[in-house]
């Protein structure tokens, strides 16, 4: 058996669990401040556009303006950043999320471009429009491994907002983004909104409110696009907020609307 422990014995070993938890607690806070302070809020200016780039960039999670509702973003080729937009809208993985660019050229990094008329996404994007394209795969595409596993299509977007664009821009990389509200729940128009949210992330863009309704980018599956000026097939997956023009351009360039 164990000789009993004196007084002054258990104060050390007390001493030293307690050292142990603060020096965890330690290591959590520092990890959790590396990318930003959770919960801050800034305002969505060009010059705060390189502070959101370096939380991105180092792993963390933002909310920011976009031309249709807030969203919230994260670095598309970082595994982990990926994983907690998952975890923070309690969204279901069989759900894909978007991304991001700063320009139309950048879409062919993440997505595969060549069979598409010439001069289609230009007359797109940027705006409230979500292409589903064909995902690049391989050692040139830029997204993670954690982003929409087991899916061959990836919905790009180039949002019509000087903040996001300036951000994206300066990250030189795609950003997974989807909407700032839990899963489920109305999207958000004004950063209050999702204040419940904010000790959650690692930083909040404020842009104001926007003025907009609440349905987010049209989407539209370009898939089945044919250059060769042939007629071919799309849908419209998500009416959005750009339904008709959406329509419209698209079958200007030689699309078919599919309605199944």
């Amino acid at each position: 058996l164990s000789k009993p422990r004196s007084p002054s014995q258990s104060l050390r070993l007390m001493r030293t669990a307690v050292g142990q938890w603060c020096c965890c607690c330690r290591h959590n806070a520092v990890h959790a401040a590396a990318a930003g302070s959770p919960g801050r809020v800034l305002r969505a200016t060009n010059a705060n556009a390189a502070e959101a780039a370096r939380v991105l960039r180092e792993g963390g999670v933002v909310a920011v303006p976009t031309d249709t509702i807030y969203g919230i973003a994260a670095h598309a080729g970082i595994n982990d950043s990926v994983s907690r937009l998952w975890d923070l809208k309690g969204r279901p993985t069989t759900l894909p999320i978007a991304v991001a660019v700063h320009d139309v050229d950048a879409i062919a990094r993440c997505a595969r471009v060549e069979h598409l008329p010439q001069g289609l996404l230009h007359a797109l994007l940027p705006g409230p429009v979500t292409v589903l394209l064909p995902r690049l795969e391989g050692k040139s595409a830029e997204l993670a491994s954690t982003l929409n596993p087991g899916v061959s299509t990836i919905g790009v977007r180039v949002p019509h907002d000087d903040f996001i664009r300036v951000v994206l821009a300066e990250l030189k990389a795609p950003v997974a983004l989807t909407s700032a509200n839990a899963s489920g729940a109305s999207s958000t128009l004004a950063v209050d909104e999702f204040e419940h949210m904010w000790p959650n992330l690692d930083a909040v863009f404020d842009g104001g409110r926007i003025a907009s309704g609440r349905s987010g980018s049209t989407i539209v599956d370009l898939t089945d696009a044919k250059a060769d000026g042939t007629p071919w097939n799309f849908r419209v997956v998500r009416d959005g907020s750009a339904l008709s023009p959406t329509v419209e351009t698209v079958q200007k360039y030689g699309g078919v609307r599919s309605h199944e």
